[in-house]
């Protein structure tokens, strides 16, 4: 996974400052323009500051409040170039074949009562990646998919031009506690600021952090901003809610606001693990069965003989250099 505070100090070049306005003068800062002012296509465009998107001076109860929108100049070819750049930024590169086509809603030993959770929970992310709004909360063990669902909706808000962060929650502290080195490239206020008001804020395995109160106030700080403007916000645990900041967890509660998604599948990774090593407990069953005593000619005609001889050696040859399949 990249370095955060990389990642996060590009995101400039992707999204507006809080404070930006409707209409503004280009921002000469920007190493990127994507977006023109269509009389003089030299320079970047007069109402975003050549960044693609704007944000409405409004109020806060208005359905536009808090929310980035294509600017008005801002053309619809630059669409798939904007994705790519958004991709770098995300942090999901580790994630990219985390998507919901090859999610597994049946997984093999899996009860009932199991697959019924996973298909619950894939609807719920797979409705939430359609419509962003409030927060999705992915509760559950190790293992059980949160975090595979998460990034699903992540990729899936990349292609629809979001920016998108995907970030651990230890690791956003550690950065936010790192930016205030004098060797940090980006300022603590600057690394906030970009988390705090990105489109989609993916933000993992919350609560398994050992905070300071430092870290708990910022925490607190970074996800009551969010909350009260509703901005996209999924969040991944396998923490008894109890447990968490109550602060935090009365905002997680809120049923206006939070999408409540709840795993009980096992952890796959260990299911996979013990089939395997089912599988091998058996083995000793058939020690007695070898290539050396395999026997072509027992109760066989002269055809169904050679058939089993081509079989036999295709199998030996097969277990010495295991190349491919081999189908019997």
């Amino acid at each position: 996974m990249k370095d955060f505070r990389d990642l996060a100090s590009k995101m400039a070049s992707g999204m507006q400052p809080e404070s930006t306005p409707t209409s503004s003068t280009p921002d000469n800062s920007q190493p990127t323009i994507v977006c023109r002012d269509p009389d003089h296509p030299e320079a970047a465009c007069p109402i975003c500051g050549g960044l693609g998107l704007v944000r409405y001076e409004v109020p806060m109860s208005h359905p536009r409040f808090g929310k980035l929108f294509r600017c008005p100049n801002f053309p619809l070819e630059a669409d798939q170039e904007r994705r790519e750049r958004l991709r770098k930024i995300s942090n999901l590169d580790a994630f990219v074949g985390k998507t919901f086509q090859n999610f597994e809603i049946e997984p093999a030993g899996y009860s009932s009562t199991e697959t019924q959770s996973l298909a619950i929970a894939y609807n719920g992310a797979s409705n939430y990646a359609h419509n962003p709004d409030g927060w999705l909360l992915l509760e559950g063990p190790y293992g059980c998919g949160k975090t595979h669902l998460a990034a699903a909706v992540g990729h899936q808000r990349l292609e629809q031009g979001d920016a998108v962060l995907f970030v651990t929650t230890p690791d956003l502290l550690d950065h936010l506690r790192g930016a205030f080195s004098p060797r940090s490239d980006t300022t603590y206020d600057e690394l906030f600021e970009r988390v705090r008001e990105t489109d989609v804020l993916i933000l993992d395995d919350l609560g398994v952090e050992n905070p300071s109160e430092w870290a708990k106030e910022k925490l607190f700080q970074l996800l009551n901003h969010r909350y009260s403007r509703r901005m996209p916000t999924i969040i991944t645990t396998n923490c008894d809610l109890d447990s968490l900041d109550p602060r935090i967890r009365s905002r997680l509660l809120d049923v206006q606001v939070i999408r409540h998604v709840k795993l009980v599948a096992p952890d796959y990774r260990s299911q996979v693990q013990n089939q395997r090593e089912q599988l091998l407990s058996r083995l000793p069953m058939y020690n007695d069965l070898t290539f050396d005593n395999f026997d072509v000619h027992h109760n066989t005609q002269r055809d169904e003989q050679t058939n089993l001889v081509q079989a036999a050696q295709a199998s030996a040859d097969f277990a010495r250099a295991p190349r491919g399949w081999l189908m019997l």
